[in-house]
């Protein structure tokens, strides 16, 4: 994989996540193509079988919207342990309550060393 997954844009990455804000867009895509765009990153890349929602140079993330808190983990882990990739983000878009994300997403991720983002009305929580 080489250079492709070398370089962090941990700060990038967040800046950008701070910009989505739920009700923007109605589908996972759109927010997919909203992080591509302001990042120069590509959207829905196969990468040994595995398609990544958005891959940057040198990280990826995976986007869910209006899903459970566990939805996304195994995806997100593919990035990190099965192709190399370095940062790896999971990025939830809550429009409801985002309590169970806020309470029980950490405990599923600590130790794989995936990021999180938590995005609802009240505002975005890193993890």
């Amino acid at each position: 994989m080489g250079a492709l997954f070398s370089k962090s844009m941990n700060a990038s990455v967040k800046d950008a996540v701070l910009g989505i804000k739920p009700g923007m867009c109605s589908n996972e895509y759109c927010i997919q193509r909203y992080l591509a765009r302001r990042l120069m990153a590509r959207y829905h890349v196969v990468i040994d079988g595995i398609e990544v929602d958005v891959l940057g140079n040198g990280w990826a993330a995976e986007v869910k919207m209006g899903s459970h808190f566990y939805d996304g983990i195994g995806q997100a882990l593919a990035y990190r342990r099965i192709l190399g990739i370095e940062e790896v983000w999971l990025i939830h878009v809550v429009d409801g309550d985002p309590s169970q994300h806020l309470n029980k997403l950490p405990l599923l991720i600590a130790g794989l060393g995936i990021m999180a983002a938590i995005v609802h009305r009240g505002g975005v929580e890193f993890i």
